[in-house]
């Protein structure tokens, strides 16, 4: 199967020109490696491949490397290079193949000059599976060595300290990884099925632990289960996989998000995010959930550059895209804000919850009407029927859009009581607060200020006065606090990110 790999990849090298690129490169994206089956499912070996080879290129912080959730979709079919590289604004591409059989694994990749499609280097590596993390970082060394691109000390030496794996545990480990990129439910939970396979044929890997930890992460963020049941698993384990390896940038971000989101531990999560993003500073999902931290923080321009610099990584993204106008939003820079959501709007008109944020923009305007508007649209896109947005205009029509806001208030309000995961009520009960506060700001500004808190936009840094946890040992219902601003209380303040 090796040798009919190797014919087939090099079958399609149309040309090797020897020597250096002529042209500088510091944009690169991989594109998916290919494997010998035309069943997605058998495929997630050559897509673990395609993801190692990302997050080791991904740890140069001189070459900007393009996040796996936009190069994945350059999968099937494949669009000319040229065209791929205007889309994604990359110098180069790496293009191969990626199979494993009898214990042996062979990758052949291919360096080319996106833009004038003209191949610069190839090369074939081979070896043992239990070897395969050094076999990956061995790609990625060439590669770096190809390109010329600056590579610091640290940068060199985490690209040179694989250590071996269990064939088999590997194999658990890719099947893991593959299912947690699709954050759904389903996916999540087997998972963490997966990954606790993988671990428990070698306990002593480090990343083996980290992505346990991340699943377990992950499990909650979808609304699989309680923040209660999986979070002090997830932290253990991503204490356990630094304990063996302080440079798994993945550990260091499954405990910034958990002191972020869970332990508001505002400090340590600085000092996760920072160190993750030392050793990985070309993940955009690292650089995203910094930037809704920075938005928490009350770091407004902090976060839209982060957001941006998220989006440069994944330029497909539609979330991406909504993150960048929810940063603006918070900053209160709503002109850019309704811009750069339009701009996602027009990138996928299916995505509803851009809707919602241009609703909740028109809310901080006092532009109630427009704000309804907004919503209607959501509802049309979101595939409520006809009848049912009929039944909200009317309604509207009759009680004003403070009616609207009343009913969205008491859904919610239902929803997040009988809800029973802790990430998912958080959620909804932010949500619960922005619909509460929009139409009933001036009483709830008045009504603050004569206990002497300053007043806020509308938007959550109202959480800084308004904070929402899970009851306590409880999985239902929620737990509502009224904190003055000073100094201690600013740092802590929530953030809804996920809608």
């Amino acid at each position: 199967m090796l040798a009919l790999a190797a014919a087939l990849d090099f079958g399609k090298i149309r040309e090797r020109i020897a020597g250096q690129p002529s042209v500088s490169i510091r944009t690169i994206a991989v594109l998916p490696l290919e494997g010998l089956s035309n069943t997605p499912e058998l495929d997630y070996f050559a897509d673990g491949m395609t993801d190692a080879l990302i997050t080791d290129l991904a740890q140069i912080g001189a070459l900007r490397v393009i996040s796996r959730t936009t190069a994945m979709q350059y999968k099937k079919p494949r669009k000319p290079l040229p065209q791929i590289a205007r889309e994604l604004d990359v110098d180069a591409v790496i293009e191969g193949a990626a199979v494993q059989s009898g214990g042996r694994v062979r990758i052949t990749t291919q360096l080319v000059l996106a833009r004038e499609d003209r191949h610069v280097w190839a090369q074939t590596y081979e070896g043992d599976l239990q070897d395969v993390l050094g076999l990956q970082d061995k790609v990625a060394q060439d590669i770096v060595e190809q390109i010329k691109v600056r590579i610091t000390p640290q940068e060199r030496a985490l690209l040179a300290s694989a250590p071996t794996i269990n064939p088999e545990a590997y194999d658990w480990y890719l099947k893991s990884r593959q299912l947690i990129t699709r954050r759904t439910p389903k996916g999540a939970n087997k998972s963490v099925e997966y990954a606790k396979r993988a671990l428990a044929l070698q306990p002593a890997s480090g990343l083996l632990h980290a992505n346990l930890a991340d699943s377990l992460l992950t499990l909650n963020l979808v609304g699989y289960v309680s923040a209660h049941d999986v979070i002090p698993e997830a932290r253990a384990e991503a204490g356990a996989a630094l304990k063996m390896d302080e440079s798994l940038s993945l550990a260091h971000y499954v405990l910034a998000m958990v002191h972020f989101n869970y332990d508001w531990k505002f400090p340590a999560a600085e000092h996760e995010f920072s160190r993750a993003l030392q050793l990985e500073p070309n993940s955009a999902e690292i650089r995203t959930f910094h930037g809704f931290y920075l938005s928490a923080m009350g770091r407004h321009d902090e976060a839209v550059a982060e957001m941006r610099r998220a989006l440069l990584l994944d330029p497909l993204s539609i979330l991406g895209n909504r993150n960048v106008g929810s940063a603006l939003y918070y900053a209160r820079r709503y002109d850019e804000a309704v811009k750069q959501l339009e701009q996602t709007a027009a990138i996928d008109p299916n995505y509803p919850v851009v809707y919602n944020w241009l609703s909740w923009i028109c809310q901080a305007r006092g532009m109630d009407a427009q704000a309804v508007e907004w919503e209607f649209r959501q509802m049309a896109v979101n595939g409520t029927p006809p009848t049912g947005v009929d039944e909200v205009r009317s309604l509207v029509a009759h009680g004003g859009a403070h009616a609207y806001w009343e009913q969205v208030l008491e859904r919610m309000k239902g929803i997040a009581l009988s809800d029973t995961s802790g990430g998912a009520a958080y959620q909804l009960a932010a949500s619960t607060v922005r619909s509460l506060i929009a139409p009933y700001r001036p009483y709830v500004v008045a009504g603050l200020a004569a206990y002497g808190f300053r007043d806020e936009p509308v938007d959550l840094s109202v959480s800084s006065l308004l904070s929402i946890r899970p009851l306590s040992g409880s999985t239902n219902g929620l737990s509502i606090h009224t904190r003055p601003l000073g100094p201690e209380a600013s740092s802590n303040s929530p953030l809804e990110y996920v809608t």
